[in-house]
């Protein structure tokens, strides 16, 4: 079963430089403070829909439902996510079109994915501690409903 079939376009254009004789090891140190992946090559994405579960059963109206995925890994824009990219294009080309590029996803190709993940408070509980008594107490009911 294809998961990713919206990122499949094998012809797509790639950023970034030749790092096609680095070995991964180079690569990974280059990337070791990339914000995306922290060097590892795969930075997660998520669905705008998330809501904590990787993947869903979503009801198509024609054929009952069928598996949706919500949250999935993307080759990087940083050293390590491009050489992983790159060797993942040379060895397996079917594997390597379901794999989506954090550079489209970031560059709105695909809007429906982005980096941040939506199930997450977008405030720590000190800085909901510190706001106004009435909007806390506002966010708290919508939360509760």
């Amino acid at each position: 079963m294809r998961l990713h079939d919206e990122f499949d376009d094998a012809g797509r254009d790639r950023p970034g430089d030749d790092i096609s004789r680095d070995s991964m090891g180079a690569a990974a140190s280059k990337s070791h403070d990339c914000p995306f992946c922290s060097g590892g090559g795969w930075a997660t994405i998520f669905h705008i829909n998330y809501t904590g579960e990787p993947v869903i059963d979503v009801f198509d109206g024609y054929r009952g439902y069928k598996r949706k995925v919500m949250r999935t890994v993307a080759h990087c824009v940083c050293a390590a996510g491009r050489k992983m990219m790159f060797l993942h294009k040379e060895s397996s080309k079917d594997e390597f079109v379901k794999v989506a590029d954090l550079y489209d996803v970031t560059g709105g190709r695909y809007p429906e994915w982005q980096t941040d993940d939506p199930s997450q408070e977008p405030m720590t509980k000190v800085e909901l501690a510190n706001l106004p008594r009435g909007l806390r107490e506002a966010l708290d009911r919508m939360r509760s409903s």
